[in-house]
């Protein structure tokens, strides 16, 4: 059986072996080490990386003691540092079959299949080394790891569990299986889980942490802040757990407690530009915003690259009647982020509420470009054209929004309403029957959007034949 690579009583003696081998290569002498010593030297080179090192000590271990399995060994380990993947399987397959019982070789296997990507391969030999370890921890999660490279995370929360059961206390795997969960879309069996789990380990803050973020998940945020405070209460220094305890407040719109917790994991980390930016929200939806606009600079000021905090700025700014402020740092938000439409889609609307039509239009333009799909850039970027009484443009840009979106009903009433105020009236309420196909409740966004329809006799002659037909 080989050594379960045994460390050396003290640095010492290593040094002490380490000297004598040298020694032995470069003044080529003929010293005489045992198994052990061997194996101590070779260990040495191989943690420290020092593979030409490793290869001469294998080498001269092998000469000395050509029937240890051992150093066959090492040598698969030298290649695989190598990255002679397939050189070490072939060795490994040799020492498979003097030592079959070892579950290093079946885990060392496991490994090289895994970095050939191999991922299968590697599943097979880490679930025979699980019968021949006495400690199978590590295999369990090796395990999983594979079934997350292949993409199966129900499986790989399977063995996650299995590593739970024989170590309760390991909080990484606690947070894997929370990502596998998340990512199986199994938010309903991650809190029947951290559940139970909790019933056996109520100290566990990482699992109350994690039952907190499966309970936001499923927008229950009440029980989320419970689940976050049990954390604290187990630890008080937990910054994660205020931070997600502060997301949770802010969803149920309770931003005055929000803004506590944010600023409460001050006081166990560096202060982050993100949770600046988190806080200058919560006050800029009370409508504070001059703090907001606080908290927003605070956040740049630790990360100018953070382009929801210049948005917010300048929407802060905008609601202080301050529009040359906001623009300035809307663009600069645009600047950062070039291919955000929203963003684009903000500095559109705030340049059209102050007067800059053509620098509006580009902005929608960019909007449309980017996010087509959007369901209000048709209708928005149209209606800068109606403004200016340019009918034949507004009914151009609905209509290409109407090709990208067929299903949109409100693009269909919005160019019948064009086409009748200018004068297309056969065209207008043919569009408008096919809006009232695809969804009759919205038709009254027609009248919401020019009122003087109501007393449009056939519109409403149109809509009580629909009824009656429906």
């Amino acid at each position: 059986m080989m050594s379960d690579f045994d460390e050396p009583e003290n640095e010492h003696q290593i040094q002490g072996l380490i000297s004598r081998f040298e020694d032995m290569v470069s003044k080529k002498l003929d010293c005489f080490f045992d198994v052990q010593e061997f194996e101590d030297i070779v260990d040495f080179y191989l943690e420290s990386n020092n593979l030409i090192h490793a290869k001469h000590s294998i080498r001269s271990a092998i000469n000395q003691h050509p029937t240890c399995i051992t150093f066959q060994f090492k040598l698969a380990l030298l290649h695989i540092a190598s990255n002679k993947y397939n050189e070490a399987l072939v060795l490994l397959e040799k020492v498979e079959k003097i030592e079959s019982n070892n579950s290093e070789v079946f885990l060392t296997k496991g490994f090289v299949y895994s970095h050939q990507k191999k991922y299968n391969l590697a599943i097979e030999e880490f679930k025979v080394a699980i019968g021949l370890s006495d400690d199978p921890e590590e295999i369990y999660t090796n395990i999983a790891f594979e079934y997350e490279n292949i993409g199966d995370y129900k499986e790989a929360i399977i063995y996650l569990k299995k590593v739970l059961e024989v170590n309760p206390g390991n909080e990484a795997i606690i947070y894997e299986l929370s990502f596998c969960f998340e990512l199986s879309n199994l938010t309903e069996e991650s809190i029947k889980f951290y559940t139970q789990f909790i019933d056996q380990n109520p100290y566990s803050k990482a699992a109350w942490f994690n039952l907190g973020i499966a309970y936001n998940n499923m927008e229950l945020y009440e029980k989320a802040i419970d689940a976050y405070d049990f954390s604290i209460a187990i630890d008080e220094t937990f910054a994660s757990a205020y931070f997600n305890r502060a997301n949770s407040y802010a969803s149920l719109k309770d931003y005055p407690k929000a803004i506590e917790a944010y600023q409460e994991t001050f006081l166990y980390e560096e202060p982050e530009g993100m949770t600046y930016y988190y806080i200058g929200e919560c006050y800029e939806k009370e409508n504070e915003y001059i703090a907001a606009i606080d908290n927003f600079q605070k956040a740049i000021e630790l990360d100018d690259k953070i382009a929801d905090a210049w948005i917010g700025i300048g929407l802060s700014n905008y609601e202080l009647s301050n529009p040359v402020t906001a623009l300035k740092c809307i663009k600069r938000a645009v600047d950062l982020e070039e291919t955000n439409a929203e963003y684009w889609y903000i500095l559109g609307d705030t340049q059209q509420k102050h007067g800059l039509t053509e620098d509006a239009k580009f902005s929608y333009k960019r909007v449309s470009d980017l996010e087509p799909t959007h369901p209000d850039i048709w209708l928005d970027y149209s209606h800068i054209y109606t403004l200016e009484q340019d009918m034949t443009q507004a009914i151009n840009i609905i209509q290409q929004g109407i090709k990208l979106q067929e299903k949109n009903a409100n693009l269909l009433f919005r160019l019948a309403s064009y086409l009748i105020k200018n004068g297309q009236t056969t065209e207008g309420y043919l569009s408008f029957e096919m809006g009232l196909q695809l969804d009759f409740q919205k038709h009254k966004l027609v009248f919401d959007y020019h009122p003087h329809l109501l007393t449009d006799p056939n519109l409403i002659q149109i809509i009580e034949d629909f009824k009656e037909k429906k």
